[in-house]
């Protein structure tokens, strides 16, 4: 499994504004294995699609960044 990095702004609605991306409260279901390639150590949570979220991916929150793990085919794996 393969994790890209997505910008934000394609999978959850929000605001971009001066000090960053500003969006409504998101609550992740929980921790995956995987973990932050920009944090060491730092457990990604699995954000699943509902209301102002547009697509399921994983989330670091310690550095806000945002992901989708990719399987050998390149298809994503968060995907129903």
């Amino acid at each position: 499994m393969k994790l890209v990095e997505l910008d934000p702004r394609e999978v959850i609605e929000g605001v971009m504004t001066p000090a960053g991306f500003v969006t409504a409260d998101v609550v992740p279901v929980g921790p995956m294995r995987e973990a932050c390639p920009h944090c060491d150590g730092v457990a990604l949570q699995l954000v699943l699609r509902h209301r102002h979220v547009k697509r399921s991916h994983l989330f670091c929150r310690s550095c806000t960044r945002v992901y989708d793990a990719l399987n050998e085919s390149g298809y994503s794996v968060l995907t129903v």
